[in-house]
């Protein structure tokens, strides 16, 4: 499967992050949290997936800010903003961030051929499932409108990440 624009601006924000190596170092540590969000929604169907964003994302946005130092979190925020002028930097640098970590994590399982494998596939799908469609008008934003907040807050950071006519390719910086 060819690699979705978004996914690429994931790993740019995580490398202007510079948080790479701290992900590399607590992979283990990142995916048992990971895993266990993942098995607590088992079995939902299709509201486990924001369920599972959800109670994934704070934990990621920790993982921003102790993975980077200030400077480096400054000009991963700023060159969100950038690019992204009404968006909150720090909500999409997580999202974006949380998309590396599932990225590189199903990456380092198919290599490894790890037991590990179906989790990170099911994270993964979870994620790709709330992502828009490449080029579709309607998001995952509008199909959850009947949702609380908190669900219609997880659609719209997801949309936002994924808008890639409004980022730059993974080659150019800010």
């Amino acid at each position: 499967m060819p690699e979705q624009p978004v996914f690429e601006n994931a790993s740019h924000a995580v490398k202007l992050l510079n948080a790479d190596e701290f992900i590399k170092k607590h992979r283990s540590e990142i995916f048992e949290r990971l895993a266990g969000a993942e098995a607590s929604v088992k079995g939902m169907g299709p509201e486990g997936n924001v369920v599972f964003v959800a109670e994934c994302l704070p934990f990621v946005a920790a993982i921003v800010h102790v993975g980077s130092t200030l400077d480096k979190f400054r000009e991963a925020r700023d060159w969100v903003r950038g690019k992204l002028e009404h968006a909150d930097a720090v909500s999409v640098l997580s999202a974006l961030t949380f998309l590396y970590i599932v990225d590189k994590g199903l990456e380092f399982a198919t290599q490894q051929n790890s037991a590990e494998l179906p989790v990170w596939q099911s994270m993964r799908s979870r994620l790709e499932s709330l992502l828009p469609a490449s080029g579709s008008a309607g998001g995952s934003a509008s199909a959850l409108s009947a949702q609380s907040p908190a669900h219609i807050s997880v659609a719209t950071t997801l949309e936002s990440v994924s808008a890639a006519d409004s980022w730059p390719s993974a080659n150019q910086s800010s």
